[in-house]
């Protein structure tokens, strides 16, 4: 649901204090499909971080 999307990126934000600047919006494809890569990216290391 919705409210565990934003519960995870609010997680994600106070890991990585890089994610902060990056919330704009998206205009084209090119900026969602770098926006996902660095969101995952945040993901896999988080779970690294967590094991």
């Amino acid at each position: 649901s919705q409210v565990r999307i934003e519960h995870s990126i609010g997680i994600l934000k106070g890991q990585f204090s890089s994610l902060h600047k990056m919330w704009t919006q998206i205009r084209i494809c090119k900026e969602m499909k770098v926006t996902i890569k660095c969101m995952i990216s945040c993901m896999l290391l988080l779970n690294l971080l967590v094991d």
